[in-house]
This record gives C-alpha cells, structure tokens and sequence, in this order.
C-alpha cells in the first residue's frame, strides 16, 4: 500500500507539471470537494462490466474544447466517468493544475455506473488560447492516475490592444513619449469612449473614434513640460487611467501606465554632505582616513559618453576620474590635497562631457 501511494504521488507531481501549459507552472489546489457520491445508472450495453476484474476508470472524452468563452465568464466543462469493473471506484482526488481552475467530482462509483467530475475555469485574466486541467487520482490499479484537460479561445466585449498595461521606458527630460491602445468591440456592439480619467493630471489623452462605432483609440500622452519639470534627478510615472464607454457590457476599461523620467546621463550621489569632520583629521589633509567621497556617472544614452575634465571648486580637494566600463561608466573620488580649514565649507564638482557639463554641490564643517 505504502508503494502505490508514493507511485501515485509521483504521477501526480509530473502530470501537474505538464498541466501549467501556456502559462508558468502554478501550485496546485487542494483535493477537489466531493459531491454527493450519488451516481447515475447506465444501459447495460454503454458500460460492459468484467465479474473478475477490480474497479475500471474510463473517461470518456479526456479534452473538451470549450469553444470561445466571453472573457470574465466562468467556463464549465463536465467529464462523464464510467465505472467498467466489479468492485466501487473511489476518485481518491481531483488535483487543479492551476489556481483560476476548481474542481468537483463525485467520490464513489458503483459498478456499472457512472460519475461526472466538473471543472470550473476562472476566466477573468485569460487571453486568447487557453488550456487548462486537472489530474485524477483513483483507486483503479491499472490506471490510479488520469488527466484530464479544457480548452478554449477568450473573446472579451471590449479587446485592448497591444496591452493595457503600457510601459513608457526611461524618459530623458524634455522628451515627448507617446502611447496608443485600442478598444475594440468583440461581440459586434457599438460603442464610444466618453470620456478619460487619470491619477496623475501631467498626463494628457487624446480620443478618435473609428467609423462604425466598433473601435476606438486612446493615445496617451507624455508631454515635454512634464519630464523638463524632472531635470534634475529620477521621477516615476505610475498612473492608472480610467477609460468610461457607452458599451452596455463594460462601462469603463482601466489602463496602467509605468515609466521612468531620468536623465540619460545619471549622477550619483547628486549632492555630496561631508557632515562635520574632526579637526584632528582634516588638518591631516591628504593623510586623512575615511574623508574620501565616491560620485558615480552612468551613461544610459545610444552614444557612449565622453567625459574631458573633473574639477573641484575648493582648492584643498582633488578629483580622481576611473572609466570603469567604457563611455558608461565613471567613478571619480573626491578627497582632500591638502588641510580643511575650520568652519564650514561649500563648493562643486564640475565634470565636462560630450553631453554637457555636470556638478555635483559639496558642502561640510570643519569642527573646533
């Protein structure tokens, strides 16, 4: 007993793997709930019964082709099992492939009779072409595990296309970046779009209508005043935009939108705070330990970047440049040349470069 156990629980995990197609492999559910255990007679004839032989699965078909399911909607698909031995089949479990998948089954088949064990496909996040299944686990000794499988095609009322979570990329300050998607009306309905909301005002939306009324477009807009506003460092662009339509079916469509403003080239740390440094050490000057500051730049531009001259504003600093990964990467130390005198200091990096020149502010105190 023992090893038949440990045989099915084997089966079962290699067909559940099997079972994740198209989508990434999922953990899969609990045993199935049980229904009544009451089962339905058959002709004789339909389920030829052998007087000598232990409990007999058979399923009969093993797919079943769901045809096109309006998305959201939930797919049913029921599995006629016979009982084609002498003894009770028990289904010992129905184990889903995947978590928009439920299952229910009978729990014991008489013999001679027949069951039925329905699988129920949450549709709401599908698209397009779809398999789904589960695996049956019985105490037929010849065939203790069996797959079961749906499939089917989702058509929504209303499709969004290419996607309607939009991605905006890096946007260096200044720049236009535009996005389109389109609504279309997959049950034939006509439709417009009435009107666009957004959680973040700084984007912008314009609205064409096709002829006939079954499709519409969204551009969504990122104007230059909005990224030139963010010049200085890195802003993210995380909006939803509600679309509201006249489609009876689907009254608004909601849109994500991501994306990045940054300067192609990034400098990090964009300001450099000394703090208040012992006097003791910042008399020692270029024998200072621990006084060194590191800037990093990052070049995320098409053409590698060139940098000419690094220079320090204070006369008892230094700049040393590195080209850590050429015409994308630099890293350059600040450190002291000489003494810090007391009090507080201020001052700026400058970096020339083929893009322009870069400073990073500096400031600090010298203590008593």
């Amino acid at each position: 007993m023992r090893h038949d156990a440990r045989y099915a629980a084997c089966c079962i995990l290699a067909i559940l793997t099997s079972l994740a197609l198209p989508t990434s492999a999922e953990e899969p559910r609990s045993p199935a709930p049980r229904a009544s255990g009451r089962t339905e007679a058959l002709p004789e004839s339909s389920v030829p019964v052998d007087p000598d032989h232990p409990p007999i699965l058979h399923i009969a078909p093993l797919e079943f082709d769901a045809g096109n399911i309006v998305k959201g909607e939930p797919d049913k698909a029921a599995f006629h099992v016979e009982n084609r031995g002498a003894r009770p089949l028990e289904i010992v479990k129905v184990a889903a492939g995947c978590r928009c998948t439920k299952a229910v089954s009978d729990s014991i088949i008489e013999p001679g009779r027949s069951g039925r064990i329905e699988l129920t496909v949450d549709t709401r996040d599908l698209r397009g072409s779809f398999q789904k299944g589960a695996v049956v686990l019985t105490n037929d000794p010849h065939r203790r595990v069996e797959k079961i499988l749906v499939r089917g095609t989702i058509t929504e009322f209303l499709s969004v296309s290419p996607t309607d979570r939009l991605t905006l990329g890096a946007v260096p300050p200044g720049e236009r970046r535009e996005e389109t998607v389109t609504l279309t009306a997959g049950d034939g309905t006509p439709f417009r779009v009435t009107h666009v909301s957004s959680t973040d005002p700084g984007l912008r939306n314009e609205i064409t209508h096709a002829e006939g009324g079954l499709s519409a477009s969204v551009r969504i807009i990122l104007p230059e005043s909005y990224a030139a506003a963010h010049d200085r460092g890195m802003k993210r662009v995380n909006a939803t935009l509600t679309v509201q339509t006249s489609h009876p079916k689907v009254p608004e469509v909601n849109l994500e939108v991501y994306g990045t403003i940054r300067p192609l080239v990034l400098v990090s740390p964009r300001r450099i705070d000394f703090g208040t440094l012992p006097a003791e050490e910042a008399r020692k000057g270029p024998k200072a330990a621990g006084l060194g500051k590191t800037i990093y730049i990052h070049n995320d531009g098409a053409e590698p970047l060139k940098l000419t001259a690094a220079e320090c504003s204070l006369d008892f600093f230094c700049i040393d440049v590195e080209e850590l990964k050429p015409g994308r990467l630099f890293k350059a130390l600040l450190s002291p040349k000489a003494s810090i005198p007391p009090g507080r200091f201020e001052g700026e990096v400058t970096f020339d470069t083929s893009t322009g020149t870069i400073t990073v502010p500096l400031h600090g105190t010298v203590g008593e």
